[in-house]
């Protein structure tokens, strides 16, 4: 990222937006406790920053990167991320309930045991990222990929996976609603295919 293309901002002022919209910053170190309520930031680059615990209702990123950032059990329902990257990012049990993330993509971050409820995710990239006992309710993927993920305990429930490759990602565990029809039309290799197949109950004769 160009070091000159940002305004290097302070914890204050970005919280004190009332709602204004805020572009061009970067923000390196910096922790964000209070509520960011319908924040708008956007071609904006943030490092090694603490949204944990956060409130984030309603907020919306746009065109912005994160690396190292820490978003442990921040709340961000209704939020909006719209071509957003995320590196080696946290969000370990934070919410995204009714939230939108849109052509962004993650890599090396972990999204363990946090909950995605009537969350849309489309046309995202998600590369070596840990879903520990993620929980999706009612979410929509669509045009997403998963790329060498963790996917261990990981909760689907009204949640179609049909069209989703998960063939180079670690499987363990899924939970499903009953019958399993999330897993209907997913793309897995045979070994995982075996672990499937237990969750409906199938058992596969070595």
């Amino acid at each position: 990222m160009p070091s000159d293309r940002y305004r290097p901002i302070d914890a204050a002022e970005c919280l004190d937006t009332d709602g204004d919209a805020i572009r061009l910053i970067r923000c390196e170190g910096l922790s964000f406790r209070n509520e960011l309520s319908e924040c708008d930031i956007s071609d904006s680059f943030f490092a090694h920053c603490s949204f944990s615990g956060a409130n984030l209702p309603g907020a919306a990123f746009r065109n912005t990167v994160f690396e190292g950032c820490d978003f442990t059990n921040a709340i961000m329902d209704d939020a909006l991320f719209s071509c957003c990257r995320f590196v080696d990012c946290s969000f370990r049990g934070a919410s995204f309930g009714r939230s939108m993330v849109r052509e962004s993509e993650a890599c090396d971050s972990t999204f363990a045991y946090a909950a995605c409820s009537d969350t849309e995710i489309r046309r995202c990239t998600l590369r070596q990222c840990d879903f520990t006992e993620t929980r999706f309710d009612d979410t929509r993927l669509t045009g997403t990929s998963f790329l060498d993920c963790r996917m261990t305990a990981t909760e689907f429930f009204h949640t179609s996976l049909a069209g989703i490759d998960l063939s180079n990602c670690l499987l363990a565990g899924i939970r499903t609603s009953s019958g399993a029809s999330e897993l209907r039309g997913a793309i897995v290799d045979r070994l995982q295919a075996s672990e499937l197949a237990r969750i409906l109950g199938v058992e596969i004769k070595d």
